[in-house]
């Protein structure tokens, strides 16, 4: 969660947060860090840019919680939905 948290609410374009994201893994790995280039970390680098430009809304009137939330239940949702249209072309 630190990633999406800290990663994403930076950079909030896909090539800034990945650009960012690999230069941590990279001084991660020169700390001998044993999480340098753990492939979640770009995955979480991806989904706060995501949430962040996309979704988080500092005037609205609802929470982080509340935001964070709904993003994750509309991913699902566009998820499960692509899951049923590969099952129906088998």
């Amino acid at each position: 969660m630190h990633h999406f948290l800290v990663i994403g609410s930076s950079f909030t374009s896909k090539e800034l947060s990945e650009g960012f994201g690999l230069a941590v893994e990279i001084v991660q790995d020169v700390a001998n860090q044993k999480s340098a280039y753990d492939i979640q970390d770009y995955y979480s680098n991806q989904l706060g840019a995501e949430f962040f430009s996309n979704y988080y809304d500092a005037e609205s009137n609802k929470s982080f919680s509340e935001q964070l939330s709904s993003f994750f239940k509309e991913r699902e949702q566009k998820y499960q939905k692509t899951q049923q249209q590969e099952d129906e072309e088998k």
